[in-house]
């Protein structure tokens, strides 16, 4: 399965910063992978609400394997990775 949406991949997105570029992303119509440590369903259904498409996956950016994990899922579903 691809998405017809942009896709963007953002850190942290459970607070700060990370919480509002992905609810902007999510506002502009974009599919948001929201990653980071404690990133919950809820974080992805703020995106979601907004207008895009928010996907969460706790994420731990120190490990490597983790990482890897992540953008080989964000292949499989869309093929591509816009942000």
């Amino acid at each position: 399965m691809t998405s017809q949406r942009s896709v963007a991949v953002v850190t942290g997105a459970s607070r700060g910063a990370g919480r509002g570029i992905a609810r902007a992303l999510g506002a502009a119509g974009w599919r948001v992978y929201l990653t980071g440590r404690t990133v919950e369903p809820k974080d992805a259904a703020a995106v979601t609400d907004a207008g895009g498409d928010g996907i969460a996956i706790r994420v731990d950016h120190a490990d490597d394997a983790s990482v890897a994990a992540l953008f080989e899922q964000v292949d499989a579903a869309d093929g591509r990775l816009d942000l």
